[in-house]
């Protein structure tokens, strides 16, 4: 199905960082007044077969592209977040967490939808949903070093539980924050503030919505270019 480029010209909003977690109930009511559709077009195309949920034995040939942006060290997020130094040291966990916050998709076709987990149990699947104000659509963002982050539930009965990839077209799922690479995530900082979620284990996918963002599945799928927009994120701060 073919998509045109995201036009990339919506002005980012900047990552909140705080030592301790905001409410999620005090959102101002505009907070998901956000179309990215009004200053996004439908991506460039790919050859994507339909798939369903959680199947793991893709046999479509993986390119190799490199770890993108990975000689960006930590500048990527820390570009994004207000008041952290980009010269921050990237070789150390600086404890640096960016609390409460939304991520939205580029992809015309998902306008209007966040980042959600379906449930608070182990395993549970991560979709895209439309926005409202629930914890379940709460993210927290924790350094972990190298330029890495987890990407922690914010729901307090998920509390523990990161966003952990796995091999390629399989869809992402929170499992027990365990300290591994599955679950650690190089943010490709891309342009107006929009990002693509790298993970470390699978080094060349990339968070990715299904379909070309015609589905509210979220697997991981091969990293594509800066303009591929159901794989740009950005972060909708909600403190």
């Amino acid at each position: 199905m073919s998509r045109a480029s995201p036009g990339l010209s919506s002005t980012p909003s900047r990552l909140f960082v705080q030592d301790s977690q905001s409410s999620l109930d005090n959102a101002p009511a505009d907070t998901f007044a956000v179309n990215p559709a009004a200053s996004l077009s439908r991506p460039a195309a790919r050859e994507e077969p339909k798939r369903t949920l959680l199947r793991k034995d893709s046999t479509h040939m993986k390119g190799l592209t490199g770890r993108l942006g990975i000689a960006l060290a930590a500048a990527p997020l820390f570009a994004l977040m207000a008041g952290v130094p980009a010269t921050a040291d990237a070789d150390s966990p600086v404890g640096v967490t960016a609390v409460a916050g939304r991520l939205i998709n580029g992809d015309g076709d998902t306008s209007g939808k966040c980042l959600e987990i379906t449930n608070t149990g182990r395993g549970a699947d991560v979709v895209m949903a439309g926005c409202h104000k629930n914890a379940h659509q709460g993210w927290n963002l924790v350094s972990v070093g190298g330029g890495y982050y987890t990407v922690k539930s914010h729901d307090a009965d998920a509390a523990g539980k990161c966003l952990t990839g796995f091999n390629e077209s399989s869809q992402v799922q929170m499992l027990g924050c365990n300290g591994l690479r599955d679950q650690n995530w190089f943010f490709i900082q891309r342009a107006n503030g929009w990002f693509q979620l790298q993970n470390r284990t699978w080094s060349n996918q990339c968070l990715d919505v299904e379909d070309n963002g015609l589905s509210n599945v979220v697997q991981t799928w091969l990293c594509g270019p800066a303009n591929k927009g159901n794989q740009l994120w950005h972060w909708h701060s909600v403190a």
